[in-house]
């Protein structure tokens, strides 16, 4: 099977979820995704320079081909690069368990679990902690069973003893409405230092 990588196709989703295709010689596709929060065009500009690498190249080599392309990278890593190395990479994972015909999990070494907990995301960009409660309270409500949500206003760091303060009446607001037995992730977004 010719699985040399023909073109590397990209679609963008506003405002965060970028998505692509690999797609090969036989016909065989894969696909994957890549963001940076807030900056998804400049993300998918880096998939198209980086898939450059890959065009020409065999996916079956997929190991040697993400290594080989963060190598050559003089800047290794950043957000914007490892999003979509990350991405292709994916996509790569599901060229090969297509062209094996076998599940990406079984090429990895087999299922881990039978069930996979999710979440739902709830919001939390309002400040006040009741309306952040009330955030999770709705979605809840709605049968989630595990929350995510943010820790902190939008883009505001938390930079002083109050901030902290701030997010920790935030999560016991939200504890106290949704009750105990519901799962609750707070999301800093990187936003937390240390005052």
């Amino acid at each position: 099977m010719n699985l040399r990588i023909e073109r590397i196709e990209t679609a963008c989703v506003a405002p965060r979820w970028g998505l692509l295709r690999v797609i090969t010689a036989a016909g065989v596709e894969g696909f994957g995704e890549f963001t940076v929060e807030g900056q998804l065009a400049s993300a998918e500009a880096a998939v198209h320079e980086l898939g450059e690498q890959f065009i020409g190249q065999d996916a079956a080599a997929l190991k040697r081909l993400a290594r080989g392309c963060y190598d050559r990278c003089f800047y290794h890593g950043g957000a914007h690069f490892m999003s979509a190395l990350g991405g292709i990479e994916i996509a790569l994972w599901d060229i090969a368990g297509k062209a094996a015909g076998l599940p990406v999990h079984q090429l990895l070494g087999g299922k881990v679990r039978d069930r996979v907990k999710v979440y739902r995301w709830a919001g939390g960009n309002n400040n006040a902690p009741g309306a952040a409660a009330e955030e999770a309270a709705k979605v809840v409500g709605e049968g989630a069973r595990a929350i995510k949500m943010n820790a902190c206003p939008p883009l505001a760091a938390i930079d002083t003893y109050g901030g902290i303060r701030a997010a920790m009446e935030r999560a016991r607001a939200v504890r106290e409405a949704v009750g105990p037995e519901i799962d609750i992730a707070f999301d800093f977004h990187g936003r937390a230092n240390v005052p």
